[in-house]
């Protein structure tokens, strides 16, 4: 689960920090691509065909806003290991809002969901998604292996 908290911020987040930055076109590029390969692996993964895809993915597209919303009010502002312990406490508490959040809109999007989508792809929605980060982990751990190290230059296998 850290993974994929992890990967669905550095895909949704990064751009948008990134974006104001030197390349910013190439992150937009890339989140665009990530974009398209989530929408072509989720119609698959589900079974959409093309009339229930077209209504499919305006609710997704809104549910991921609206999450990627509750996320972003609740981020911490410093590094964890820089807190106080009050401030560890408040950031605790804020988790448990945060979680609380995301359940209430996983249950109202469900409701929506259910008018597009059979019960079965609903139920099929959750495990595609966590397959698809869990896929892209993977190209993003091939990819930094593959890449030639710098000198100086920690790797994650070297730790």
């Amino acid at each position: 689960m850290r993974i994929s908290l992890f990967l669905v911020a550095f895909l949704a987040c990064g751009t948008f920090a990134l974006a104001q930055g030197p390349g910013a076109e190439r992150f937009e590029q890339m989140d665009e691509r990530v974009k398209a390969m989530k929408a072509a692996f989720m119609t698959t993964r589900l079974d959409l065909d093309a009339a229930t895809a077209q209504r499919f993915w305006p609710v997704y597209n809104a549910f991921e806003a609206e999450e990627m919303a509750i996320r972003k009010k609740y981020r911490p502002e410093k590094e964890v290991s820089l807190l106080t312990d009050a401030e560890a406490e408040e950031l605790i508490q804020n988790n448990l809002r945060m979680e609380e959040a995301l359940l209430d809109l996983r249950k109202t999007y469900i409701g929506k969901f259910r008018e597009v989508l059979s019960v079965r792809q609903i139920a099929l929605l959750s495990r595609g998604e966590k397959e698809f980060n869990m896929q892209m982990v993977r190209r993003l751990q091939e990819i930094r292996e593959s890449r030639p190290q710098r000198p100086g230059q920690r790797n994650m296998r070297d730790k």
